[in-house]
């Protein structure tokens, strides 16, 4: 009896590791496939229910950047005493493995207090790849964080700043990194930091979205008053349309699913629909139902789900995507959300964490966990990787949820 049991708890030993070993990383800005979906499948979201189970919290510095997770390491950055500092900790316990800092002022002319670093760390092939809001950008060994190569892409390119800071993440696409800084982006090689192709003057706040289009590999760049698309290999403006936004803040990603195209704007600004398929694409529609700020709306399905309206009063909704049309919308003071599982995981500016089930009929929460009650901004993406959420405010606290089952 002895041996079965001890044969038994060996077999669900190995089963769960070899279930964490096959966990899939979050190695990017919004996650593997780039389209904030987790494909994480070992959660319950139900445990939200109960009091929150914290695993752990840290500091990492005033700033906007969410985590990338590869294998036992999670990457991060924050501002602190003067600094930018890329921050990797162990995701299980923690526990800091590095940190690498760079002088970085903290501006408040026209950042209020919304300084720090706003873009996420990339990792690809052992490195990690970090961009601050003033263009400083690196490459850095990902197991030591000992400098491979770095630039300062508005120097090295002419480029402006933007009145927040440059905000979207670097993008990895084969041994391309590219940034959204100028109007058409930047390309550099990612293995020597040596310039592809750039340009000079002032970018939009997304990341930007590679994608292929008539045989040809496309980036979709949206630049601080039009979308355009790109030539990745060699920065020819392809086609731009004109989108205007209250304070030339165009941060949400363009969202890309066959031969559409949808992209999203806050300050009432609204949303559009292309058609990409012809040789000249086509708009579709141009609605207000869907207002996004700073958080991309998430595909599920044929609907949209995202934060329509600015930070501190945004609505979760729920809209078609090939028609607009609006399905539901739900109040709650929205900042951020990603899907999971054909479930939402929103933040609130009120610090809670809020399960919702990814339903075009109606809205339906599934969970809610309060991390605090602290007048900060929740703006930044949570993320799911492995049975654990992991969410920051702009003040620096670093979050990690148990949501296993």
């Amino acid at each position: 009896m002895k041996i079965a049991t001890l044969l038994s708890v060996c077999i669900l030993v190995a089963a769960m590791a070899c279930r964490a070993a096959d966990a899939p990383d979050w190695p990017s800005w919004r996650g593997p496939d780039k389209d904030g979906i987790s494909k994480e499948t070992g959660w319950n979201p139900a445990s939200l229910k109960k009091a929150p189970k914290i695993d752990w919290k840290a500091g990492v510095g005033f700033g906007f950047s969410s985590v990338t997770i590869k294998s036992n390491a999670l990457y991060t950055m924050g501002w602190k005493d003067g600094k930018d500092v890329v921050s990797c900790l162990d995701p299980a316990t923690g526990k800091t493995l590095w940190t690498y800092s760079y002088a970085c002022e903290r501006k408040t002319e026209g950042f209020g207090d919304f300084y720090g670093p706003r873009a996420t760390p990339v990792v690809s092939d052992g490195r990690v790849y970090t961009l601050s809001q003033f263009g400083h950008l690196n490459c850095l060994d990902a197991k030591t964080g000992a400098p491979v190569w770095s630039t300062n892409v508005v120097d090295a390119f002419g480029a402006g700043i933007p009145t927040w800071g440059i905000a979207g993440s670097p993008y990895v696409h084969g041994n391309a990194l590219l940034v959204n800084t100028g109007e058409r982006g930047a390309v550099l090689d990612k293995n020597t930091g040596k310039a592809v192709w750039s340009s000079a003057g002032v970018g939009g706040y997304a990341t930007p979205v590679v994608f292929t289009r008539k045989g040809r590999t496309v980036a979709a760049m949206f630049g601080k008053d039009a979308i355009r698309l790109v030539d990745a290999r060699s920065g020819n403006e392809l086609w731009s349309f004109k989108w205007k936004t209250n304070y030339d803040v165009n941060a949400a990603d363009p969202l890309i699913k066959d031969t559409l195209m949808f992209i999203s704007s806050g300050y009432g600004r609204g949303c559009a629909l292309f058609d990409l398929s012809a040789d000249e694409p086509r708009k579709l529609y141009e609605l207000k139902t869907m207002n996004n700020q700073f958080s991309t709306s998430i595909l599920i399905g044929d609907c949209l789900y995202g934060v329509d309206g600015n930070t501190g009063g945004g609505k979760l909704e729920c809209i078609d995507l090939r028609s607009g049309a609006r399905k539901w919308a739900q109040g709650g003071n929205f900042d951020s959300v990603i899907g999971a599982g054909g479930m939402l995981i929103a933040t609130t500016g009120n610090g809670d964490l809020v399960i919702v089930k990814a339903d075009p009929g109606a809205y339906a929460e599934l969970g809610r966990a309060s991390l605090g009650t602290n007048k900060t901004k929740w703006w930044t993406h949570p993320v799911l990787c492995r049975g654990k959420i992991y969410c920051r405010n702009g003040a620096g606290d670093l979050f990690c949820l148990d949501v296993s089952k």
